[in-house]
């Protein structure tokens, strides 16, 4: 969808502001990451901590992120995402017909074969037991 609505000095200022201060809460997050060694030993990803810094720099605690920046960050999530799914797929190999085929009759016949072992063999039993 195209917007409509003029776009003034303001809204690209708040825009910007609100663009560098997530660079700097994701760089502060990196610089834990690599420093704290229980970060680093569990995995947890550097954008989580910057989110958790995000909250506790926001309004809801120390309110030193104004709340315009944060309603700018929750309208960005949408538009961002596409950064992350769009370019899963480039640089693989398309996979022929029948290699597609054959990997997907192997999933059907798993599921199938799942099903039948959690549904249809306790039924069956249960019938044979009650007859």
């Amino acid at each position: 969808m195209i917007p409509s609505e003029k776009i003034t000095g303001a809204s690209l200022d708040t825009l910007f502001v609100s663009l560098a201060i997530l660079g700097i809460v994701l760089i502060i997050g990196t610089i834990l990451r690599l420093y704290v060694p229980f970060l680093k030993k569990f995995y947890i990803p550097a954008s989580l901590i910057a989110g958790f810094i995000g909250l506790l720099l926001g309004p809801s605690v120390f309110n030193l992120i104004p709340a315009n920046v944060i309603s700018c960050w929750s309208s960005l999530s949408g538009k961002l995402i596409v950064l992350v799914f769009a370019p899963m797929l480039m640089g693989k190999r398309k996979i022929s017909v029948k290699k597609y085929a054959r990997k997907t009759f192997n999933s059907v016949c798993y599921g199938y074969v799942g099903s039948l072992a959690q549904y249809a063999i306790p039924l069956l039993l249960t019938a044979i037991i009650f007859i």
